[in-house]
């Protein structure tokens, strides 16, 4: 898509969990500490509320990343509807909530959980 405008347009934004250090925060936030703190005072989403995404931005534009390829599974409760197995290569699941709320659902959604993360984590003990 790039080539079609000759340069260079945008990230690729995973629903994936993104890690971060926190002095890519710190260095985030010496260049755009006032929109930070205008963010700071909303108590609710505001359109111009900067959030990690723009901190994520300004690390990769600074080439501080390592390319790769982010493994998972993205899906949603109601793609629980019928009973699923998630295959033992994804190390990553990301469920987004949707409008689907029966019980069916969340009951395979619960087994999938416990077939597929059977041992409490560290944070869980």
């Amino acid at each position: 898509m790039s080539l079609l405008y000759g340069g260079f347009v945008g990230f690729y934004n995973p629903h994936f969990a993104i890690s971060y250090r926190k002095s890519d925060f710190f260095s985030f936030e010496k260049i755009v500490l006032i929109e930070l703190r205008n963010t700071w005072v909303n108590r609710f989403r505001e359109a111009t509320d900067i959030n990690d995404w723009a901190a994520r931005y300004y690390r990769n534009i600074k080439g501080n990343f390592l390319p790769g390829k982010l493994r998972g599974l993205y899906t949603t409760v109601g793609d629980f509807k019928d009973p699923a197995k998630v295959s033992a290569k994804v190390n990553m699941l990301v469920i987004n909530d949707d409008s689907v709320r029966n019980q069916v659902a969340l009951h395979n959604l619960e087994k999938t959980l416990n077939d597929k993360f059977f041992k409490k984590s560290k944070y869980e003990i």
